[in-house]
């Protein structure tokens, strides 16, 4: 929506009467409000509150961003398999149990609240796709689990979700998908995750 008048600085002149006073003070009150309201609410004349609230796209609260790891993103990590990749290099082709894992770069003070899991699990076998956090710390390993999703079933590649998860997080820790693939009847093809979560506000960033 276009401002009712363009800003100046230079209104209203030395010159203008006296009297119209009261109509300059209302127009500035007004050309305040409108460019204001671009940026909170509650400034508005019409629907006005206390206090006012910044706009999300200000703010930079976002509900529902995401974060997608294609599977070359992982690194095998317990019993190698030979069929490492198929033939275009878009999933990785499971043949024997074998562990996956890979990083999971996500903002400090963020929401997760979902995991899942794109693969066809190879009519057998059973995997499991876990979000992980180990301590950035020294001592004893504390490695802790946020989601696990238990596939057991699945004629073709599918999307395979979490529960609900409301985990906001945390500092000096650092996350990892682990994917557990079993030994399916079948080769089971893993194309990879996606990770949905919530930001505050524009702070947490990485």
């Amino acid at each position: 929506m276009p401002y009712t008048r363009v800003w100046t600085k230079v209104n209203p002149p030395g010159s203008q009467a006296a009297n119209t006073a009261d109509d300059e003070l209302r127009n500035l009150r007004e050309d305040i409000e409108q460019r204001i309201s671009t940026m909170v609410t509650g400034w508005d004349t019409a629907v006005p509150t206390d206090p006012i609230v910044v706009k999300p796209e200000i703010l930079g609260n976002v509900t529902g961003k995401t974060i997608l790891l294609h599977s070359s993103a992982f690194d095998q990590i317990e019993a190698p398999n030979t069929a490492w990749t198929g033939s275009d290099s878009t999933f990785v082709k499971s043949t024997a149990a074998q562990v996956l894992r890979a990083p999971l770069v996500i903002p400090v003070g963020v929401t997760v609240t979902l995991l899942e899991c794109m693969i066809n699990w190879g009519a057998g076998g059973g995997h499991t796709c876990k979000l992980r956090y180990q301590d950035f710390a020294g001592g004893a390993l504390v490695v802790t689990d946020v989601a696990a999703i238990s596939i057991t079933s699945g004629a073709t590649t599918a999307i395979y979700a979490s529960g609900a998860l409301t985990h906001v997080v945390l500092a000096n820790k650092m996350y990892f998908i682990e994917m557990t693939l079993g030994v399916p009847a079948a080769a089971a093809f893993f194309n990879g995750i996606r990770v949905t979560y919530n930001t505050p506000d524009t702070r947490n960033t990485l």
